[in-house]
């Protein structure tokens, strides 16, 4: 597996950022870039198939069966440590980028100081994923589905026409199965990372001996990760850790951009 990684700032804490679906880790993370550069050195890595690095097979390829598990993250990372001398670090993740940051304290807790999960998935599985990447006949649905969206296109319109549907999550469902690589990317990064699941209280127990200041933001207006939907980790969080900024999914992490540079400077 090979993953590129962008770097940018000059801080003396390093920071592992872990982008969202559809991003690369320069777009994703340049607000952290500008508002924190001189508080973190920032590795923004690029998510399999997305921006500029591949696929989880050899040069690039792709196999259902080669799914990104713990046990290769860990040792992917650890290599990725050792070659750039990184001894302790915080560690982001925003929306899909979350089980890469959930992981990543799994493995590393020892290691980490803070974490910062931005509307991580992860946290909660919702029923839809698991029926589209667990079973090998719902995969085959989901393929299907991917390949032609009209009438899932279509159902979303009629329940978002009867209020059952945000309009915010229409638009974006609309725009990530507009052509067939965004809707490849979707299939592709859907079921790589199947293999990354969390019991959330064993892992918040796995951080407290090592002290990991852990924050959860989730976004007022967000309707793809709702705050309620990620209740069981605010559930074991201090209150001062579980923020709600006012913003939607799509400038959520800006926004805690921001945030953090009013709190850590």
């Amino acid at each position: 597996m090979y993953l590129y990684c962008h770097r940018f700032g000059h801080g003396p804490r390093t920071l592992l950022a872990f982008h969202g679906i559809g991003q690369d880790g320069a777009s994703g993370y340049a607000s952290f870039a500008e508002c924190l550069g001189d508080y973190y050195t920032l590795y923004a890595f690029d998510l399999p198939f997305h921006g500029q690095s591949g696929g989880m097979g050899p040069e690039g390829t792709f196999s259902n069966r080669n799914v990104l598990n713990k046990v290769l993250w860990q040792k992917y990372l650890q290599d990725f440590l050792r070659q750039h001398h990184i001894q302790r670090f915080d560690v982001v993740g925003f929306s899909l980028g979350g089980r890469l940051a959930l992981a990543t304290l799994e493995a590393f807790p020892h290691l980490i100081d803070r974490a910062y999960l931005i509307a991580p998935d992860g946290v909660r599985e919702h029923v839809l994923y698991s029926l589209a990447t667990r079973f090998a006949p719902t995969r085959l649905l989901f393929r299907a589905i991917i390949k032609y969206p009209s009438p899932l296109l279509g159902t979303a319109e009629v329940l978002q026409k009867a209020g059952v549907l945000p309009g915010s999550l229409l638009r974006f469902t609309r725009h990530m199965l507009a052509t067939p690589e965004r809707r490849l990317l979707i299939y592709r990064s859907w079921l790589t990372f199947r293999g990354l699941r969390f019991a959330i209280p064993s892992l918040i127990q796995r951080l407290r001996p090592h002290g990991v200041a852990l924050f959860l933001f989730t976004g007022q207006y967000d309707r793809m990760l709702r705050t309620q939907d990620l209740a069981v980790l605010a559930r074991q969080l201090p209150e001062a850790q579980s923020v709600t900024l006012p913003s939607g999914h799509t400038h959520l992490v800006e926004k805690v951009a921001e945030y953090l540079a009013g709190t850590l400077k």
